[in-house]
């Protein structure tokens, strides 16, 4: 289990690419309300992947759509999103402060489905029913 290792602390041996052949890739989700610590409990895991060798990004969410966005329009968004997939662990943080617009949710469905080999870790700022609200469901 991810938590179990990182609280543990197994460090990857030495020469260990990223995933280990037969792993169990679990995805986080930290709720909670608005200054319960879900940012700061998702940075310490971070962290702690980081000391063990896992390749790690964190993102707020309200940057980082932006962001994509002035990607897609300067062309190097295809390479953005790629780099993104490629991390043994997403850290999404913040997400549901903003409501997404059409290329954000298609960015996010984008990363996420890609991601299923990977893990994630997501932090909404929302009740688990939002995403219905939001029309992240289809």
């Amino acid at each position: 289990m991810m938590l179990t290792s990182l609280a543990e602390g197994e460090e990857r041996k030495k020469g260990e690419e990223g995933r280990r052949k037969g792993e169990r890739k679990e995805n986080i989700l930290i709720t909670g309300a608005t200054g319960s610590g879900k940012s700061y409990i998702a940075s310490a895991l971070g962290n702690q992947a980081c000391m063990q060798g896992v390749k790690t990004q964190y993102y707020n969410t309200t940057k980082l759509f932006p962001k994509l966005k002035m990607l897609k329009a300067d062309g190097s968004y295809i390479r953005e999103v790629a780099r993104i997939e490629k991390q043994d662990l997403l850290i999404l943080d913040d997400f549901g402060i903003q409501q997404l617009d059409d290329m954000a949710r298609m960015a996010l469905l984008e990363i996420i489905e890609d991601r299923w080999i990977f893990r994630t870790i997501l932090t909404p700022v929302l009740d688990i029913l939002t995403p219905l609200k939001m029309g992240l469901v289809l």
